[in-house]
């Protein structure tokens, strides 16, 4: 149940930064 979790909340937080970023 907590992987599931922690690759949602991993997978937004890449979405955002790398945008911003890049």
């Amino acid at each position: 149940m907590h992987d599931r979790g922690e690759e949602s909340l991993e997978e937004e937080r890449h979405q955002g930064p790398p945008r911003g970023q890049g």
